[in-house]
């Protein structure tokens, strides 16, 4: 280590390129924590606004869209609909289609259309199995780059879980799970960054985004927040330590405790 609102892809309620909203170029409930994780578009066709094409900023606006879950999951995206209400032709619309498949946010059927994906346990379970493979991995590589500014940065993270759990009632206070939401995606993000991997960048994050699909099977409670509180002081102890095997161990060890049983 170094030292130093209303759904209007699918009800078409809104036209031309104001459907795009302020967070067109990501954000979504998680306060634009991943970004775009599966990286830039490259749409066929509309030209280019701000660096991405127009099928670009359409599949970052359903992306951000079905992560908040204002487009459900079993909810249909609808072409001709999706043509309309961003004031565009099929081509971009359907690019941007393929871009969000290839995201696993999607499902193209023959004859049945794009629905957005349905979570299961056995997904849920399979999701975490890959993340579980792949964070320790990062963890490993980023030991090489974390800074103890970096450190201080992950500790600050852990600090505002440990005040999340001392609110009274925080686990009915969907503001307070945000902040535990935001910083426990902080703390992995900050790790993942500092791999030097960027593949594994994105595909931790892109897994990431199919498990927040599974939001109805990922309850967050007090005893999660503070089992995840304590894992994550043990691997900042071990880096404060400079043990890098104990922080990929301790990694793990928090992995394991998020696959479900069964």
């Amino acid at each position: 280590m170094h030292d130093t609102k209303t759904n209007s892809a699918v009800n078409g309620d809104q036209a031309g390129i104001g459907a795009f909203g302020m967070d067109a170029f990501g954000g979504g409930m998680f306060g634009g924590a991943f970004g775009d994780a599966a990286g830039e578009a490259s749409g066929a066709s509309g030209g280019r606004a701000g660096g991405r094409t127009l099928a670009g900023r359409i599949h970052a606006e359903l992306r951000r869209r079905i992560m908040s879950g204002a487009i459900g999951a079993g909810e249909r995206l609808v072409v001709d609909r999706l043509a309309a209400e961003f004031a565009t032709s099929i081509t971009p619309i359907r690019e941007a289609l393929r871009l969000l498949e290839r995201d696993a946010l999607i499902e193209v059927r023959p004859h049945c259309g794009a629905t957005v994906c349905l979570p299961t346990p056995q997904r849920f379970r399979e999701l975490h199995q890959v993340r579980g493979a792949l964070e320790p991995l990062a963890m490993s590589q980023a030991c090489e780059h974390l800074t103890p500014a970096d450190i201080d940065e992950l500790s600050r993270t852990i600090d505002i879980g440990r005040s999340v759990l001392a609110e009274p009632d925080h686990a009915d206070d969907p503001e307070a799970m945000q902040r535990w939401i935001g910083a426990d995606t902080a703390f992995h993000m900050l790790i993942w960054r500092r791999s030097g991997n960027g593949l594994l960048e994105r595909m931790l994050g892109q897994l990431m985004d199919m498990i927040r699909l599974h939001r109805e099977l990922y309850f967050v409670c007090t005893q999660r927040i503070a089992r995840s509180v304590d894992e994550h002081q043990a691997i900042v102890d071990a880096l404060r330590a400079g043990d890098a095997p104990a922080a990929t161990a301790r990694m793990t060890d928090h992995m394991q405790s998020f696959i479900p049983l069964g």
